[in-house]
């Protein structure tokens, strides 16, 4: 039997949390992609994108957030 996936219940100002975490994710590798030699570093930005992504989906999966037409 397949297990079943947890889930927890947030607050809007957890939800708010994680999507200023997002936020400050993209702007880290935005700093790195504006650096000249960045080459390196690409793999570093492509896994804070996707964390970027991560932390932006637990924000707006949670129970508390506004619905789209409450957002401002």
């Amino acid at each position: 039997m397949p297990k079943q996936a947890s889930t927890a219940t947030c607050s809007i100002s957890e939800a708010r949390a994680r999507l200023e975490t997002a936020q400050a994710y993209l702007e880290v590798a935005r700093q790195v992609l504006a650096e000249p030699s960045r080459g390196e570093y690409l793999n570093v930005v492509a896994g804070l994108a996707v964390l970027a992504g991560i932390a932006a989906s637990d924000a707006t999966q949670c129970p508390a957030w506004p619905s789209v037409e409450g957002r401002v």
